[in-house]
């Protein structure tokens, strides 16, 4: 009798032991799943180091290292990154808002306008490395992506948004990948910002299946495109011209190398929304 009393006070027990620990595991998820909600990430750049000198960070990483009381600078010491443009390291947990923080080579300080290639390398660099940092903090599952300029906004902002956009049009939503949200960091230029956003992917008619995209399709589609950009024909229309594939029956193209048929023939479409947000002046046709 007392060996089975003692049976029952032990049954009574793991009960109560299993029941708290299910409690404690169910208010842990519960908390997780509040907390990844929202993941922020931070891109910040560094320059190429110059002779024995240690790697320098732009203005802005300067003024996040100093946020984090000098971690991000102890952690470029420790872990040898050299500044050299699209090359970088992701430290997880190092401020209490951003998750994550890119650190991405922007090339040589003071890089400019290069005579012999006739390209501005500072744009330049600056568009390639907010696009790596970006990219890799949207891989790490950060659903915020805050951008410092790189002293030039509006290239940073090019290279971002075209470096996390994904195509999920006709994936399965487990297969979709997560496209997050960009925003500039530490920076007042936000105009620049805007501007260089304009080169954001969105529904352009080169980025749909040929199968989806029949000719009357097409044309709606840059209508829908160029009309709220305030485009329109006057005197004499210039006329651009793109070779691209559509298909009436809702076939497939089997040839190779055909991957986006209608890519060539949207290149013109976006050319004319560019150029009504810049203040260009208007061409008349002699």
């Amino acid at each position: 009798m007392k060996s089975v009393r003692l049976m029952h006070a032990l049954c009574r027990r793991v009960q109560h032991t299993f029941l708290a620990r299910r409690r404690d595991v169910e208010q842990r998820r519960h908390y997780a799943e509040k907390c990844d909600s929202v993941i922020k990430g931070v891109v910040v750049g560094v320059y190429a180091k110059e002779g024995d000198r240690q790697p320098k960070m732009t203005p802005s990483g300067e003024k996040f290292d100093d946020r984090v009381q000098g971690k991000i600078t102890d952690l470029i010491r420790e872990t040898g990154p050299s500044g050299q443009l699209g090359k970088g390291r992701v430290f997880m947990n190092v401020d209490a808002e951003f998750r994550a923080v890119a650190v991405v080579g922007v090339g040589q300080e003071g890089a400019g306008f290069n005579d012999l290639e006739m390209i501005d390398e500072g744009m330049k660099n600056a568009r390639v490395a907010a696009g790596v940092g970006a990219r890799a903090l949207q891989l790490q599952g950060c659903t915020d992506v805050f951008v410092e300029s790189m002293e030039y906004a509006e290239q940073a902002a090019e290279g971002s948004a075209l470096a996390v956009w994904r195509y999920n049009t006709n994936k399965r939503r487990r297969d979709r990948t997560l496209i997050p949200k960009l925003e500039l960091y530490d920076s007042p230029d936000s105009d620049a910002w805007m501007q260089g956003r304009i080169a954001e992917p969105g529904p352009s008619p080169g980025r749909y299946a040929a199968n989806q995209m029949t000719p009357t399709i097409f044309a709606q589609s840059t209508v829908d495109a160029l009309c709220p950009c305030g485009v329109s024909v006057e005197d004499k229309p210039i006329l651009l011209l793109g070779k691209g594939i559509t298909f009436n029956s809702g076939g497939l193209c089997l040839r190779p190398r055909t991957a986006c048929p209608c890519t060539a023939a949207a290149c013109p479409v976006q050319p004319p929304a560019w150029a009504s947000s810049e203040p260009l002046p208007p061409y008349r046709c002699p």
